[in-house]
């Protein structure tokens, strides 16, 4: 094994990214978190990160010998870091919201006048006329859900 692998085990380690020991390889392997099992003469180890477990085996001296584990390493890393990326700009939309471009609206004719002017006087020409009914005197009123005969208030 190069240095640089014995790193990578290094790091797994300080990181949570490794099991070592039968029980806790086998927990692993069980819950299927287990990436790259490492089998030693005395010793089992499980990496459970697919980046981690990508970097270890190419830093091994003949990584083609392993060539469809790489593979696989190598789908499931492109696959965790698609999902790191969408999840980043899902959190990213939730904390400033996506912005929507308003339709582009035409500009107002110049010879009405101008523009906002002309916009208020089209909107009170298109306003129907609404006809206010006065009640007659002693007529029951209803203000804010409660009867009310004319004269104060109670």
């Amino acid at each position: 094994m190069k240095p640089n692998a014995i790193h990578y085990l290094s790091l797994a380690k300080k990181a949570g990214r490794i099991a070592v020991g039968e029980e806790a390889v086998g927990a692993a392997a069980r819950a299927c978190r287990a990436r790259l099992l490492l089998v030693a003469v005395v010793s089992l180890a499980a990496l459970t990160d697919p980046a981690l477990a990508l970097a270890f085996l190419q830093a091994l001296e003949d990584p083609q010998q392993y060539a469809a584990a790489l593979e696989d390493l190598t789908n499931r890393t492109k696959r965790v870091r698609q999902r790191q990326a969408e999840e980043k700009a899902h959190q990213k939309n939730l904390r400033l919201g996506k912005h929507r471009h308003q339709p582009h609206m035409p500009a107002a004719d110049h010879r009405s006048g101008s523009g906002r002017a002309a916009g208020a006087q089209a909107k009170r020409q298109a306003k129907p006329a609404v006809q206010t009914q006065v009640p007659k005197a002693g007529a029951a009123v209803r203000k804010h859900g409660k009867k009310s005969y004319g004269g104060a208030e109670s």
